[in-house]
């Protein structure tokens, strides 16, 4: 049984909150049904006793922290997916240029193979010139790979960072 899921119950129980809400609660925040009955035992016909108005008071508070609660798991949810998403877009440009980068070495060594057998003077400078100017175009290449990898890393911390804060938001629900 998970300590966390039963020491949640304890606490929700200890602020005055009934079986039912306590349920819809923990549902919201992802256990399952059954895990949640399990946890709650015997002990879900046992509603604590508060004087009604207590009750509903209580009640409009827990409901307005519930809300919020929601509306935080809502939107660390979607910033998650913002940045999940991000993140495999950058990582697929980062292939399809690493992919463009290959080709181009290729192009280069077959062009380097090529100067060789050329038999003319005017040909070969003309072709060392094209080689100088891939070399350059390779190089800037590389640095925008280089810089796209940067800012993958740099996506990928804010990812973590955002689950981390969703990870801290569960266990303040918790």
């Amino acid at each position: 049984m998970d300590k966390t899921i039963l020491e949640t119950i304890n606490n929700l129980r200890t602020s005055g909150l009934g079986n039912n809400e306590i349920k819809s609660m923990l549902m919201d925040i992802g256990f399952d049904e059954a895990t949640i009955n399990e946890a709650m035992g015997s002990e879900t016909n046992a509603e604590k006793d508060t004087a009604p108005e207590e009750v509903s008071e209580q009640t409009l508070k827990v409901q307005e922290i519930h809300d919020k609660a929601k509306e935080h798991a809502t939107d660390a949810k979607l910033a998650s997916n913002l940045a999940m998403n991000i993140a495999q877009s950058t990582s697929n440009k980062v292939d399809q240029h690493l992919q463009k980068v290959n080709t181009f070495e290729d192009r280069l060594d077959g062009l380097e193979d090529s100067i060789s057998s050329l038999p003319t003077k005017d040909h070969i400078n003309e072709i060392k010139e094209l080689h100088t100017d891939l070399h350059t175009k390779h190089d800037d290449l590389s640095e925008r790979i280089d810089t796209i990898e940067a800012k993958l890393d740099g996506l990928t911390k804010i990812m973590k960072d955002i689950l981390e804060n969703q990870r801290d938001i569960l266990m303040r629900l918790k």
